[in-house]
């Protein structure tokens, strides 16, 4: 559910999208690590990574998945 949620979300958002990956789960699976891929001619910045889930937390979009969006994190892009 996980990964076709945020898929979901970046998809919607970024025509670049390309797919997310779960790497993992920790803490009793309350912590995902996931890696997020898009095009890079035109991959978005991590302000607009993060926002794009922080937004989709606060309106409803990823209520599966009970996201606090004060605990996204993004650890940097690779080009």
């Amino acid at each position: 559910m996980t990964k076709e949620e945020l898929s979901r979300i970046y998809r919607a958002r970024f025509s670049s999208f390309i797919i997310v990956i779960v790497i993992g789960f920790s803490n009793g699976s309350t912590v995902t690590d996931a890696s997020v891929s898009f095009n890079t001619e035109s991959s978005p910045s991590i302000t607009e990574v993060t926002s794009t889930l922080s937004d989709a937390v606060q309106s409803g979009d990823v209520s599966a998945l009970n996201i606090e969006s004060s605990s996204i994190t993004v650890n940097g892009i690779g080009r």
